[in-house]
């Protein structure tokens, strides 16, 4: 049995890569009940605004398209109700530090209600562990968000999924060399699995008949016939135009396959037999970049989501045997990649992208709804990103240069008309210090010479320190300050990227505006990060608050945030929003304080000898309220009303199925 070690590999063009490293190991059993180190149990606080707030990577619905399930890097699974586009429930699974619970992949059952959900769900000590454990795969019931059950054990991240016609058999695409496993849903087994793959397995799809595709990062296109219990391989055949195929979809029929890159602008339609070429749909208007795919329900129009003169843009074929009639126009819906296409009766169209942002067109590309970003994309912040001197002011743009910056205070905690204290732009010059090639490169050089970065891992901001001693880039995953001559002297995670770092003139203050729509300010001396900013899209709302969940808000914004809480590795993660605590932990005098001292524990205690408020040494944990759930409801016929006179006797003894009783609750 051959597992192959993870390695960064990422699907996107405009979105950078968020990194992961997994130690190479040998498993005895493909998908055992073992266990690893359990998920942190100290509560993580998160924004939540009922969006998702980073890139959604993929798409489900049922067979009749009234539900909509959609997972993302943030985190969550959110299930839809598509006759009205609103939020039906939302899956947080157990999560942890950096990439630990990402969700990559769902598919939805056609018949029994069911999830599938997997991504990076792994958590891994090594100080108390001596190999990883497995990934985790999400079975969901669809109808109450409720976590039906675990799949545990499996050996390499997951990044894509599709189920069978009957819904029994789940495929999984592996991340690193991982390869491909069929699965029982119900069982958790694994019934058949190829792990002749030498790249990442970004799509799995099953034809209507059964026969099942692939589309690998080793540019191979696979297709296999399944029967049940076995499976085999009938062909497989390099990808044309020699690029890595990012999605690879059967048509309704099954008797052609249309296949779209990483790189390269062109889709490309085959035999659904042999994989044989039939079309290449180039068009010399579309950028190189990752291309999702997806099929009409009545075969005779192909969708492509790409980069057309550098606007994000549905593309649509008429199709008539595999061999393109006409272009039939564009559709601008995004401003980031499109990760996923999903076609509906009637015509109708659901997609997703980094933004984030997922919608709803009808036949004529118009919105039945559309779902926004509810973070503020960074990415063209370069200039607009300033820094008073004292980091206590500083400016950002909601729309990157295409409008006037806005200038916040956090002292005052509101948005002015204009800046009051002089504040300056990152600076990228100073004497005997050169960084050079840091703007969306792998290879930025210092004075020359190349700064070691993780596999993959792309530098896009850079701010010098005030006095030259150091410098501080932001990158795909982190953000990272460096001594003079190269020496890193601390990083801090940045899960999907920091956009634009600055430095305040005191040299106090590393402040980063990262992909998560967040500002964060970092202890220059030692990278503690001490407080966040987080503004809302709709250029009003905005939540300030610090690592230990004391927080600032503006009117309406008080519950954008909130303590997640996980409960073990299968059960659910409760979410606790932050106006169930505003006694405790809204304290605008603390944000004040750690602005000041630039130390979240000194701003605490001088906070409290201010009012005369002794300290509250009650974690978190330890403060949120209990969760009530019904396990259980009594099916039987209702019991008799009391009547007056029986109400005089004595209490009868509490039946053994009482229908609210003890014995149907769980209190935890």
């Amino acid at each position: 049995m051959r597992i192959g070690a993870g390695r960064d590999e990422r699907f996107g063009a405009r979105v950078p890569p968020i990194h992961v490293l997994l130690a190479p190991c040998l498993w005895m059993c493909l998908f055992s009940a073992a266990h690893g180190s359990e998920p942190p149990t100290d509560p993580f606080l998160r924004v939540d605004p009922g969006e998702h707030t980073a890139p959604i990577r993929s798409l489900a619905a049922d067979k009749q398209g009234r539900w909509l399930a959609t997972v993302s890097v943030d985190k969550t699974l959110r299930i839809w109700d598509l006759t009205d586009g609103r939020l039906k429930s939302t899956f947080r699974p157990p999560i942890g530090q950096g990439t630990a619970g990402e969700l990559w992949a769902v598919a939805m059952s056609p018949d029994d209600g069911s999830i599938a959900a997997g991504g990076y769900a792994q958590f891994y000590d090594p100080s108390r562990d001596s190999s990883p454990p497995g990934y985790s795969i999400y079975i969901v019931d669809r109808a109450t968000g409720r976590l039906l059950r675990r799949i545990s054990g499996v050996p390499q991240p997951v990044i894509s999924l599709d189920l069978s016609p009957d819904g029994r058999i789940l495929a999984v695409g592996h991340d690193g060399n991982g390869g491909l496993r069929l699965l029982d849903v119900k069982q958790g087994r694994v019934i058949a699995e190829d792990l002749d793959y030498a790249g990442p397995v970004p799509s799995v799809s099953f034809a209507a008949d059964g026969r099942l595709l692939t589309a690998s990062h080793d540019g191979l296109l696979r297709l296999y016939r399944f029967d049940g219990s076995h499976l085999t391989l009938l062909t497989k055949r390099a990808a044309p135009d020699g690029d890595k195929a990012v999605r690879a979809r059967f048509s309704p029929d099954g008797k052609r396959i249309a296949v779209g890159f990483t790189r390269s602008p062109a889709v490309d339609v085959l035999g659904g037999t042999t994989l044989a070429p039939l079309a290449s749909l180039h068009t010399s208007s579309v950028a190189a970049g990752y291309s999702a795919i997806a099929w009409s329900r009545d075969g005779k129009t192909l969708f492509a989501g790409q980069d057309v003169n550098g606007s994000i843009v549905i593309r649509r074929w008429s199709v008539d045997g595999g061999v393109s009639v006409e272009s039939a126009g564009d559709w601008p819906v995004a401003s980031n990649t499109i990760f996923e296409l999903l076609a509906f009766p009637g015509g109708r169209l659901a997609f997703c992208s980094a933004a984030p942002t997922w919608g709803l067109l009808d036949a004529a590309g118009h919105a039945v709804f559309l779902h926004g970003s509810p973070v503020v994309d960074f990415r063209n912040n370069l200039e607009t990103f300033r820094l008073s001197a004292d980091g206590a002011q500083f400016s950002f743009g909601y729309e990157g240069t295409r409008a006037p910056p806005v200038v916040f205070d956090i002292e005052q905690r509101a948005f002015l008309p204009a800046a009051t204290r002089a504040m300056a732009p990152p600076s990228l010059v100073a004497d005997g210090l050169v960084v050079s090639n840091w703007l969306h490169s792998q290879v930025p050089t210092l004075n020359g010479a190349t700064i070691k970065l993780g596999q993959t891992e792309r530098s896009h901001a850079l701010a010098l320190l005030p006095d030259g001693s150091g410098f501080v880039l932001g990158t795909d995953n982190a953000v990272r300050l460096y001594s003079r001559d190269g020496t890193l002297r601390w990083a801090r995670p940045a899960t999907g990227g920091a956009w634009a770092v600055n430095v305040s003139g005191d040299g106090r203050w590393v402040a980063a505006a990262r992909s998560d729509g967040t500002i964060r300010w970092y202890r220059a001396l030692d990278g503690a990060e001490q407080f966040l900013f987080y503004p809302h899209p709709d250029k009003a709302r905005w939540v300030l608050w610090t690592p230990g969940g004391y927080y600032d808000v503006s009117p309406g914004a008080e519950d954008l945030i909130g303590w997640q809480l996980n409960r073990g590795e299968d059960a659910a993660a409760d979410f606790f929003p932050a106006s169930r605590f505003r006694e405790k932990f809204y304290r605008p005098d603390i944000i004040t304080k750690v602005v000041e001292s630039a130390d979240q524990a000194m701003a605490l205690k001088l906070a409290n000898q201010a009012i005369g408020r002794k300290g509250d040494t009650t974690s978190i944990a330890e403060s949120l309220p209990p969760v009530v759930k019904i396990l259980a409801l009594r099916t039987g016929p209702p019991r008799p009303r009391a009547s007056r006179s029986n109400l005089k006797r004595a209490a009868p003894p509490m039946p053994r199925s009482p229908r609210f009783g003890l014995a149907s609750m769980a209190l935890r």
